[in-house]
């Protein structure tokens, strides 16, 4: 009987065979006494009606869950703020390796004379192509302001390279107690240090059973993933910029990573450390493409201003 009640095929199935023996053994009374023992539209109705209650096959009742929104970056202690950095690392390629110096040279000096902040990078894979590196709190500033100088003339010949913008903002993980330095201030130090010549950026995302795992075994896999970067942060060898990127990167990547630092063989060592993980070797479904730069041109707004 279990085993029906729980299969709403078996359920259905045994109901319409009683609902058709009941019409059957019925009919020859029927014949009989045409006053008495008839198969009516309202009999078959309270045999089903019956029938549905018995083996639970009545209409189920869904409720919607409540949601509850929340919008702001968490702290320690309760904190909240409602601000965070927005990156965008953009790869360019250049048909010709002089025409790339110079662009990279005129879109420098263009930035700067707008006081817009940036990092341009060389790559060191390709003489024809570089890295630029933007930031600000604001998001709509990368239309406002960024997009109208790349679209100057002086710059057709550089060809964004298809897949390989990255665009994200900074997040807490709810134990930080300077908010607004983690937020706004740390990853842009990072970014202009000037012994942090190299910078290793790319974007991943995480396999969709990583999301349905218990929040405990989550956790466990973060902190010791994190453990490596603090590790190695620890020790002054290098420092990175953690970003997400939910529904603002055409591939639907999750997280944007910035690999900063003076020595190339420490940052791919870091990322060498964390392949070994269960967070990357388990669940991640997707890393990269990695853009290896190394620093050309910087431009700080804040130290530009002091001098």
């Amino acid at each position: 009987m279990d085993t029906i009640k729980n299969n709403p095929v078996a359920v259905g199935s045994a109901a319409a065979l009683t609902l058709i023996g009941t019409y059957l053994l019925t009919r020859t009374e029927e014949k009989q006494d045409a006053s008495g023992g008839r198969v009516t539209t309202r009999y078959l109705e309270r045999i089903g009606a019956s029938l549905a209650t018995k083996f639970g096959a009545g209409k189920k009742t869904h409720t919607m869950p409540t949601h509850v929104v929340v919008t702001e970056e968490k702290g320690a202690g309760g904190m909240k703020m409602d601000k965070r950095m927005y990156f965008q690392c953009i790869v360019y390629d250049v048909s010709t390796a002089s025409e790339c110096a110079k662009i990279q040279q005129n879109l420098h000096n263009s930035l700067k004379s707008k006081s817009i902040p940036h990092v341009i990078y060389d790559d060191t894979q390709n003489a024809s192509a570089f890295g630029l590196l933007i930031w600000n709190t604001d998001p709509s500033m990368f239309a406002t302001q960024i997009r109208p100088v790349l679209q100057e003339r002086q710059f057709d010949l550089a060809k964004q390279r298809p897949g390989w913008t990255m665009f994200g903002k900074t997040y807490t993980n709810g134990h930080e107690k300077d908010m607004e330095h983690f937020l706004l201030k740390k990853p842009v130090l990072a970014a202009l240090e000037e012994k942090n010549v190299f910078g290793i950026w790319y974007p991943m995302r995480r396999k969709g059973e990583f999301w349905m795992l218990e929040p405990d075994l989550k956790c466990q896999y973060v902190l010791h993933h994190a453990s490596i970067g603090r590790a190695y942060g620890a020790a002054g060898m290098a420092t990175d910029v953690r970003l997400n990127c939910f529904g603002m990167d055409e591939a639907d990547n999750e997280f944007v990573i910035g690999l900063i630092g003076q020595d190339l063989n420490i940052l791919s060592k870091i990322i060498q450390d964390m392949r070994m993980t269960k967070h990357t070797s388990l669940y991640m479904d997707k890393l990269g493409p990695f853009f290896v730069g190394h620093k050309k041109f910087q431009f700080d707004i804040v130290k530009s201003s002091q001098e």
